[in-house]
């Protein structure tokens, strides 16, 4: 479907968060050539769907559309310096709203949950901090020479050697003359 038929398309129809996807899209991937002849049809489409935006027409959901939609519209260089302004604007309001639905009842009770975590965030970044600390320590260190570790083992070993000649002479029983008793 070309940028014309989806305009025509688009003006017969009741709209609806896909209409706004298409059209988005449709206008950000065209040429801007191809806008041109069509960009006050599209601007006359951009001003209903923000009348119908503002009359509760469209669904929560489709908000991201409405937004993405107003942004690619306000940059395309089709349209004239007054209706550039006049979508800045739309899209000012739509945010400005959301910005003022912010304030609620329950911000208070947010804000104590927000610190709690950030509390929690931090003993746990000052603990991995620590651990890090331990691990580069790990990391670097290089151990005993290899010439005095093989000394030390074989220290250990005569030892072994030397406890286990002493062991079978100690744990034998002495040997008993035949005749006497002990």
């Amino acid at each position: 479907m070309n940028m014309e038929e989806l305009v025509e398309e688009l003006e017969r129809s009741q709209l609806t968060g896909e209409h706004l996807w298409r059209l988005n899209e449709a206008v950000f991937n065209v040429e801007e050539d191809a806008l041109m002849p069509l960009s006050r049809r599209i601007f006359q489409l951009a001003l209903r769907v923000r009348k119908d935006y503002q009359a509760g027409r469209f669904y929560k959901a489709d908000r991201g559309e409405y937004l993405a939609l107003l942004g690619t519209l306000q940059n395309q260089r089709c349209l004239t310096g007054r209706q550039g302004a006049t979508l800045r604007a739309a899209l000012a309001e739509a945010l400005g709203a959301e910005a003022q639905e912010a304030p609620k009842a329950g911000n208070s009770e947010a804000k104590r949950r927000l610190q709690e975590q950030s509390k929690a965030l931090a003993a746990q970044l000052a603990e991995l901090k620590r651990l890090k600390g331990a691990v580069e320590t790990f990391l670097t260190w290089q151990g005993p020479e290899p010439k005095a570790a093989a000394k030390a083992k074989a220290k250990e070993m005569a030892k072994k050697e030397k406890g286990k000649e002493k062991e079978p002479e100690a744990s034998q029983p002495k040997a008993v003359k035949a005749g006497t008793s002990g």
